[in-house]
């Protein structure tokens, strides 16, 4: 039976998902807690996984790191990404990591989300729909990715230094290219961003407001 599964724990777009699925005899499994470990065998037999790039209160470095790990090693199981986040230096990084999953807008109607599933084209329709980036959008590079959860942290961008063993001019220059590719007026602005993009930082500071 072909079967999909859908990493996401948006109550409303999972069901609905499960509900316009079943009345096409397609199985539709919800988890209702992911972890990295288990994620292998939770998604194992499926046809198709669904996901978001964050939820279950999780951030998109950790989903970028299962979807990886889903791809690399059950690579008959096709992925789609249907998401609110809409970034495109971060929707950039994905695509260059991950260049045959499709990106889908949350927004999409459920026809054109059950064209990629069936594998139909769809004709012209799905333009409006796929997340895509202008050509001259400057994507994430993977070490300006990987120190998303640091600047999440609330450590100062010395401490951050320190613990990846690099100098704090280095650091803050991958914040200031980051701040500028995100679109960002500033480290508020990045603060924002980064709790969009499913981070959780801590009450008591800013990230990264000192050096």
């Amino acid at each position: 039976m072909f079967k999909l599964t859908v990493l996401d724990n948006d109550k409303w777009i999972a069901e609905g998902i499960a509900y316009y699925f079943a009345e096409r005899h397609i199985l539709t499994c919800i988890p209702e807690t992911i972890k990295s470990k288990e994620v292998i065998n939770l998604v194992a037999g499926s046809d198709i996984v669904i996901s978001e790039l964050s939820a279950y209160g999780r951030d998109v470095q950790f989903f970028s790191e299962i979807l990886v790990k889903i791809s690399t090693n059950l690579p008959g199981i096709r992925l789609i990404l249907l998401t609110d986040i809409h970034v495109p230096a971060l929707i950039g990084y994905i695509q260059k990591l991950m260049p045959n999953v499709t990106i889908l807008s949350k927004r999409s109607d459920i026809k054109v989300l059950a064209d990629v599933v069936f594998n139909r084209d769809g004709g012209g329709n799905l333009t409006e729909d796929r997340i895509s980036i202008d050509q001259n959008t400057l994507p994430l590079t993977s070490k300006e990715f990987s120190l998303l959860r640091s600047l999440a942290s609330g450590q100062s961008l010395v401490n951050i230094a320190k613990a990846l063993n690099v100098s704090g001019k280095t650091v803050s220059h991958h914040r200031t290219s980051i701040i500028k590719k995100l679109n960002c007026c500033n480290v508020m602005g990045l603060t924002q961003a980064l709790v969009d993009m499913g981070f959780s930082l801590p009450n008591t500071s800013t990230p990264t407001q000192q050096l």
